[in-house]
C-alpha cells in the first residue's frame, strides 16, 4: 500500500506507470521463509530466500523491510 501525503498527490498519480506485480501472493497463515514478499519481487535473490529483512530507513520517513534497498534505486523513493 503506498500512503500519499494529501489528495493532490492521488490526482497526480500517472496509474499506466505503475508495477504490475507478478506471482502469487503469500498464504498469511502459512508465509514463505526469509522475506515474505521474495516470490513476487523482481530483485530477490537466494539470500532473500532465508533471511528475513530488519525495519530500517531508507530515507527520511521512509521505512522498509529490504535486504536489498542499499543496492537498489526505485523511482519514486530516496
Amino acid at each position: 500500500m503506498i500512503t500519499l501525503k494529501n489528495d493532490k498527490e492521488i490526482a497526480l498519480l500517472d496509474l499506466a506507470s505503475r508495477i504490475v506485480l507478478e506471482g502469487d501472493v503469500a498464504d498469511p497463515s502459512n508465509p514463505p521463509t526469509g522475506c515474505h514478499f521474495h516470490p513476487r519481487c523482481r530483485y530477490a535473490t537466494e539470500r532473500c530466500k532465508v533471511e528475513t529483512p530488519p525495519m530500517g530507513e531508507i530515507a527520511a520517513g521512509h521505512a522498509v523491510r529490504c535486504l536489498r534497498a542499499e543496492e537498489i534505486t526505485v523511482k519514486g523513493v530516496g
